[in-house]
């Protein structure tokens, strides 16, 4: 018996070690990529967003006059600028030290990917999903541009895995800790608050073993509780308690209605900026400004945009912006991809495909409640892509999209190889370990 238990030990010290080291490889793979991108942009000017980031975060002083819920930062919420404070404690102020945020938020990321998914899915679901973030050519490019976007992806994940895959947690605990990550999450993006809501009335619906309406309002109120000082300071400032979103409001205004009669000329614009004009609120803009077929459409069209542009964004943003400015059919541009990018071409289509099967093969299984947070989190910014958004501002959803496709490719995988008499183990299939 003793020499069974010894043989077991060592089994289960071999499959760690084994885990630890495909996972080590992807962390260095994910690094290596990055650190290549960082060497490429360190010449290249830092985006306006960022120098502004630079300057408030210099500025932030908890406990004082210039204190984190100050408002004193414009329409800049202050979480970010605290973190970025924080990393510039040593080393001080810099272009590169900011690009060092986004860099290591980066990578935590694909390790947090790893790590949920595998508490979830399995581990190789989760070692699929994590390689593929970490080649993902987009998520590589905006790692070393210093932008808040991998900071909120990250929160954004915790959040996640509090509300849905945690299985075992106390109520409280639960309750506190996505009271506190909605918190934080709207001190990042306070547009978020709209989405938040929407989730947290979901959730009695899509998880009802964790969740019912009364625990539901009690962690949205601790999250609200969080944000209000920030608002608070934004009205007695600004005199306005969504200072920032209806900031926001007046940008899009201006980008979709710019020059035409009532709204902004473009030489006005071009003076003053897209900030220019007077107030306009976020209901202002969804509502006045658009009728609700519209709306419906547009977030059609942006919810397509956002996950198509899931896969197309392996593709490098250089050889992008040349696809899309070249005139010819999509046969040639093809073969333009496979001649300059053939790996990530491939990759590209695979992940598109895969992710399409993805969204079909989770119905029916305890993943369901993944397609209310795709859906969710992205309904104010579906709508804004279709109107000329950024990308940037809709990664949050793509590491959880790139959970169904891994999923999906290992289903694929284990299926090849069953039909190839190859043994796979009961343990490893991932509809027995949790799917169905």
């Amino acid at each position: 018996m003793g020499i069974c238990v010894n043989k077991c030990c060592c089994l289960s010290k071999h499959g760690l070690w084994r885990e630890w080291s495909v996972l080590f490889i992807c962390l260095i793979l994910a690094l290596w990529l990055r650190l290549g991108e960082l060497k490429r942009m360190e010449i290249k000017p830092l985006d306006p967003d960022v120098r502004d980031y630079i300057e408030l975060a210099q500025k932030i002083k908890p406990f004082t006059d210039t204190g984190f819920y100050s408002a004193q930062f414009g329409m800049r919420e202050p979480l970010y600028l605290l973190v970025v404070k924080l990393f510039f404690l040593l080393p001080g102020p810099s272009e590169v030290n900011i690009r060092f945020v986004s860099f290591v938020f980066s990578i935590l990321v694909v390790f947090l990917t790893y790590f949920l998914v595998r508490s979830w899915m399995g581990k190789t679901v989760g070692f699929v999903a994590a390689f593929l973030l970490a080649f993902q050519t987009y998520f590589i490019e905006l790692s070393v541009r210093g932008l808040r976007c991998e900071f909120f992806t990250f929160l954004f994940l915790l959040l996640i895995y509090i509300t849905i895959i945690k299985p075992r947690m106390n109520t409280k605990a639960r309750t506190i800790w996505a009271g506190v990550l909605t918190g934080l999450i709207c001190l990042t993006r306070t547009e978020f608050l709209i989405p938040a809501a929407l989730f947290f009335i979901s959730l009695p619906i899509i998880e009802r073993q964790k969740w019912n309406g009364l625990k539901a309002i009690v962690a949205f109120c601790i999250g609200l509780f969080i944000l209000f000082p920030h608002l608070w300071g934004m009205h007695r400032v600004h005199g306005d308690f969504f200072y920032t979103n209806n900031q926001n409001a007046r940008f899009f205004t201006n980008l979709e209605f710019g020059g035409k009669p009532g709204f902004p000329t473009k030489e006005e614009i071009n003076q003053y900026g897209f900030y220019t004009g007077p107030k306009v609120t976020a209901f202002d803009y969804f509502f006045r400004f658009h009728g609700i077929q519209e709306l419906f459409w547009g977030n059609l069209l942006g919810m397509g945009k956002i996950y198509a542009l899931l896969g197309l964004r392996y593709i490098p943003t250089q050889t992008w912006h040349t696809l899309r400015t070249q005139k010819g059919n999509i046969r040639k541009q093809a073969k333009f991809l496979l001649f300059r990018h053939p790996f990530r071409s491939l990759l590209a289509v695979l992940v598109g495909f895969s992710f399409l099967w993805g969204i079909f093969l989770i119905w029916g299984t305890k993943y369901c409640s993944l397609y209310v947070v795709l859906i969710l989190f992205q309904v104010q910014t579906a709508f804004l892509l279709s109107v000329g958004l950024e990308t940037r501002a809709v990664i949050h959803t793509w590491p959880v999209a790139l959970w169904i496709t891994a999923f999906l490719i290992t289903f694929a995988v284990e299926k090849i190889l069953e039909r190839l008499n190859y043994p796979v183990g009961r343990k490893n299939k991932i509809f027995i370990k949790g799917g169905k």
